[in-house]
């Protein structure tokens, strides 16, 4: 993630109290932004890690659509949660010339044939994934092969 921009990086799965770690990293003031895509196993402590007035922005649920959040930790610290759902039409016309000209670069974890859909289908839930993982009928070039 450092490679992509980030100042810090602290990955759940390694740091179970994440909200402590982000409170330590901004001086006890938590962020201004969390972008929230597990839901049930780490909502509560992405509200933790949200500074007063900071927002979420919720967009998947892979460890459940529904989740139990103490409610005044929302209301106490005004943050504003919003669901995401997907881009919307002036959204998408104002992204697709940047798609066209070829500068984003998609992060691809791992290109498999269709003929191991299965193997990719484990990939995706394999906890060490980082970026898609991309199906393909034919040989791709310049990717990163199966693993």
């Amino acid at each position: 993630m450092q490679k992509l921009g980030a100042d810090e990086v602290i990955n759940y799965r390694q740091v179970p109290d994440f909200d402590v770690a982000v409170r330590d990293l901004t001086g006890g003031q938590g962020v201004d932004l969390v972008h929230e895509t597990v839901d049930r196993a780490t909502v509560q402590k992405s509200i933790q890690s949200a500074r007063h007035g900071g927002r979420i922005a919720g967009m998947g649920s892979h460890t459940g659509c529904f989740a139990e959040i103490d409610l005044w930790s929302l209301y106490r610290r005004e943050i504003t949660f919003i669901g995401c759902h997907t881009a919307n039409r002036g959204e998408i016309a104002e992204f697709l010339p940047i798609v066209a000209d070829g500068s984003p670069q998609p992060l691809v974890d791992s290109v498999y044939p269709l003929e191991e859909a299965a193997k990719a289908h484990t990939r995706l839930n394999d906890p060490d994934r980082f970026g898609k993982v991309v199906l393909h009928h034919r040989q791709l070039t310049g990717t990163q092969s199966s693993q």
